[in-house]
């Protein structure tokens, strides 16, 4: 079950699977992670997934309806997608030499978790998709509530809890031989 703003002590609760943030990454994680366990979402902010709720203007714009092998040339290292200066080093219009370079780097976690699975996700989890003609794949609602929802009900189907207003404070890998530790105030 998960719990949004429970007061129980965890600091002498030993986990095996322990997320920190509940934002898209983090929920995203939680409702991939099948297996047994006692597992944990720490969210620092008093409620998960604030920024998702955001995203897309509040329509949670979650991934693009084109080819995964198009989606690595749209990264790069500094953020932007590249200039026409930098076209010329690279060959390809609109990809910079670092763009590709980065792009490369991200590859295998893209083909790992491709749009066409977070699609399959969203709707065999009951939330229709529309994509727009630009590519832009919305909940079929257009409310970014939709996905939250749906990512919150994996991660508790996947036996997480939550716990928000948890900020770690400290984190110690070599806590004992098979996992490490966290630390939580007060």
């Amino acid at each position: 079950m998960i719990d949004k703003n429970s007061s129980a002590n965890y600091n002498n609760i030993i986990y095996d699977c322990l997320i920190a943030g509940a934002g898209a990454a983090g929920l995203f994680c939680a409702a991939s992670m099948h297996g047994k366990g006692k597992k944990l979402i720490l969210e620092k902010t008093a409620r998960p997934g604030q920024k998702l709720l955001l995203s897309g203007n509040g329509m949670c714009n979650i991934t693009h309806g084109g080819s995964i092998k198009d989606f690595p040339a749209h990264y790069s290292s500094s953020g932007s997608s590249g200039s026409s200066d930098s076209s010329v080093s690279s060959g390809k219009p609109g990809v910079s030499g670092s763009s590709a370079e980065a792009g490369g780097k991200i590859r295998s976690c893209l083909y790992r978790h491709s749009n066409l699975e977070l699609i399959k996700m969203c709707e065999d989890s009951g939330v229709p998709l529309t994509e727009r003609d630009d590519g832009k794949v919305f909940p079929a609602s257009l409310k970014a509530g939709d996905i939250l929802d749906m990512l919150l009900a994996k991660a508790r189907s996947n036996g997480f809890e939550l716990r928000c207003g948890s900020e770690i404070t400290a984190i110690d890998p070599g806590a004992s031989k098979s996992a490490g530790s966290a630390e939580l105030p007060g």
